[in-house]
């Protein structure tokens, strides 16, 4: 069976970097959101794929999936519906580029063999946890991220004095901050506020009641 070799953070970091140097080059932008005509664009242009949105992707998981690679007929199958969600089309379109930048050798291997192989749950789930990395690296660029964190630092006069700087409880006090720092956060970088909040949760900027 193939290896799914371990990823340190460093190294996505270092490709996530990397991939948005060659967007910023080939398509001239510098904005902290990317708009998602220029992922589909990036998929045409360096992978050859392309996107196709339909009303069921007829995948029969436990997970609902919004998308699926096609790797032989090299085609993205998206739901129609997340048409509708700006921010959760980005996340899947990154997802599905994580995935090629990651792992389209092994989908290759597979392809080329001409055979089934059926990887063991944890060589999956290792699969999903890198793509879903990079894609959080990609979109919230670990020092972007932090100078617009550090603005809002400064903006509502925060302290780290408890180990944290957000406490989110059922305080309106608590739940109206967050909702001023996530709702400023998703709107710069273009993801949804959960996103945002694991980010902050990782960096310990966030602390949960009950957690």
């Amino acid at each position: 069976l193939p290896k799914i070799d371990f990823l340190f953070v460093y190294k996505l970091i270092s490709i996530a970097n990397n991939f948005r140097r060659i967007l910023a080059y080939k398509y001239l932008i510098n904005e902290l959101k990317i708009e998602t005509k220029v992922f589909i664009e990036y998929l045409k242009d360096f992978h050859d794929f392309s996107i196709d949105f339909v009303d069921d992707l007829h995948i029969t998981q436990p997970i609902r999936y919004l998308a699926y690679v096609d790797y032989e007929n090299k085609m993205i199958f998206a739901l129609n519906e997340i048409l509708k969600y700006e921010n959760r089309l980005r996340f899947t379109l990154v997802h599905e580029i994580s995935h090629l930048l990651l792992h389209e050798e092994l989908q290759q291997i597979l392809l080329n063999n001409k055979v089934l192989i059926l990887l063991p749950e944890s060589q999956k789930a290792r699969i999903e946890l890198q793509a879903n990395k990079l894609t959080s690296y990609i979109l919230l660029p670990p020092e972007q991220f932090m100078t617009e964190l550090n603005y809002i630092i400064h903006k509502y006069n925060l302290n780290n004095n408890r180990g944290y700087y957000i406490y989110l409880d059922s305080q309106p006090c608590n739940i109206n901050q967050w909702n001023c720092i996530s709702t400023y956060l998703s709107s710069k970088f273009g993801v949804s506020k959960d996103v945002i909040k694991r980010r902050l949760k990782d960096i310990g900027f966030l602390k949960i009641a009950d957690e």
